[in-house]
């Protein structure tokens, strides 16, 4: 694959998406990095691909992406014609296994199963609103006793992904980082919630937690490198694109901004 100089992982719901006018300008305006520099742009979801796909059918303000990373970043798919490529690995698969998984879950009480289209293939989804932390724990240890390699990405006081121990959007974004060929140092990631965290704990790259950003990403995010984070003061699409000129620098300012500095 060609190598970019720069890589952009945002999360879609609550980040980029949320405010249409200002998604409409972020599009225009990555559209003009993009032909200009050649970066790359990711989506980094929960989301499904199929989900995503029709996202992008629906909302013609999304810029169209070079990559999507779906169901909280345990799936990876690269554009093929007019269609997307399943470019995982399926390297977690062996020691995934959904109907015990399942089985442990059910057993707490709290927890209340996503519909079908909200699981994904190695991504088990609950609903739990205001779970405690000692019974996140204690679902997290049942798993670890019944031998079932696993992690827990609970987001929004409500939302809980299951995931395979090692996957999540940390190892997308640096798949990513290595199927673009770009430096971690030229990545901006981007999110609001605690599911987004991930993406910020990959050595090196920076990011932007959105102004409307959860308070569980700004705890999480008070922890790194200063130089390395912003915290934006605009909401959704309007506050990444304070993140790609905190990252970006002056090649993401269009045309007449950059002749008059």
């Amino acid at each position: 694959m060609k190598r970019t100089k720069h890589l952009l992982c945002s999360d879609l719901d609550g980040t980029l998406l949320g405010d249409t006018a200002a998604l409409a300008e972020f599009s225009r305006r990555w559209d003009d990095f993009r032909r200009r520099t050649g970066a790359a742009l990711a989506y980094v979801t929960g989301r499904s691909v199929e989900s995503v796909t029709k996202l992008l059918d629906e909302t013609p303000e999304l810029p169209w992406p070079d990559a999507i990373a779906g169901d909280v970043g345990t799936s990876l798919y690269l554009p093929k014609e007019l269609a997307w490529d399943d470019a995982y690995h399926g390297s977690f698969k062996p020691t995934w296994d959904r109907g015990r998984i399942e089985s442990i879950v059910m057993r707490h009480s709290g927890p209340e199963r996503q519909g079908e289209a909200g699981q994904g293939p190695l991504k088990s989804s609950w609903y739990w609103k205001h779970a405690p932390r000692a019974s996140l724990e204690a679902l997290e240890a049942a798993l670890m006793l019944a031998g079932l390699r696993c992690r827990l990405v609970y987001s929004a006081d409500e939302f809980l992904d299951i995931l395979p121990a090692g996957a999540g959007k940390h190892s997308a974004v640096r798949r990513l980082a290595e199927r673009f060929r770009v430096p971690h140092a030229s990545v901006l990631v981007a999110g609001d919630t605690g599911n987004d965290t991930d993406m910020f704990t990959v050595e090196g790259v920076k990011g932007v937690a959105v102004g409307n950003a959860h308070k569980e990403l700004i705890k999480a995010l008070k922890k790194a490198p200063a130089t390395h984070m912003l915290l934006a003061r605009a909401n959704h699409a309007a506050g990444v694109m304070q993140g790609c000129r905190f990252a970006f620098g002056e090649a993401f300012e269009p045309a007449a901004a950059r002749s008059k500095s």
